[in-house]
């Protein structure tokens, strides 16, 4: 059965994006049929994540104008079969309806097992005007009060608009970080926003790195990617132990 899944943040700077691209690659390598849409207008930067900056023609602004045709702006990923990329559009300010939003993402969810909708940062109306399409949201957000405090300000948005199942991705984990005194907990972020969690992703390096030399992050050798494929086995309906949320521990 399709899924469209809005991957949201309370604030930027918490990873999002590299996680939505991660997940998008391993949930092709589960034999899954992914479109992975960047929703953030005008900032867009799935395409680098993805490392199909260069091969951008149309996107996401083309199709809800009327302009393209939804399947001449899908990029097939050249290494990852059964992946296509929706970019967003670089044009800063362009208005879109809600309408022809809810037309494609119907079209989207007739041809594709998943779709994965990166939102825009923050609690703007960007992310108002996406959310009614998705049957399920994560929440990615990292250990940092600020962050914390943001992301329950994005939860009680998409509860307004409806959402009910809404899950806690916690990324960039640090825990010889967490070790020197903190008073940070798992269970205390979930408290924090009342949701259940559904994976953690260590602190890496390589995410960076990854992101700014423009391929995906599984094309190199990372702590991040296994954590994401964790999630991504949940997504398929794997069973996944306590041991592998609670081991970094």
């Amino acid at each position: 059965m399709s899924e469209i899944i809005l991957i949201a943040s309370g604030k930027g700077g918490t990873g999002k994006t590299a996680v939505t691209a991660a997940l998008a690659c391993v949930l092709a390598g589960e034999g899954k049929k992914v479109a992975a849409v960047d929703c953030d207008f005008g900032l867009r930067n799935l395409d680098i994540a993805l490392g199909l900056a260069e091969n951008v023609v149309f996107d996401i602004g083309d199709v809800l104008s009327g302009r393209v045709e939804l399947e001449r702006a899908l990029l097939a990923h050249p290494d990852f079969p059964g992946l296509y990329l929706l970019p967003s559009t670089a044009v800063s300010g362009e208005k879109f309806g809600e309408e022809e939003f809810g037309q494609m993402a119907d079209r989207l969810r007739e041809e594709f097992d998943v779709v994965l909708l990166d939102a825009p940062a923050g609690i703007g109306s960007g992310l108002r005007f996406i959310a009614p399409e998705a049957q399920r949201a994560f929440i990615v957000t990292t250990p940092d009060t600020p962050c914390l405090r943001d992301s329950a300000a994005a939860v009680g948005v998409l509860e307004e608009l409806g959402l009910s199942d809404i899950r806690l991705i916690l990324n960039r984990v640090d825990k010889r970080r967490l070790k020197k005194g903190s008073s940070w907990t798992v269970d205390g972020s979930m408290d924090e926003l009342g949701l259940r969690l559904f994976g953690i992703v260590r602190e890496d390096r390589a995410v960076a790195d990854a992101f700014s030399a423009g391929v995906p992050l599984l094309a190199v050798k990372s702590k991040a990617g296994p954590d994401i494929a964790v999630i991504a086995g949940r997504l398929c309906g794997k069973r996944v132990s306590n041991e592998s949320f609670y081991g970094y521990f």
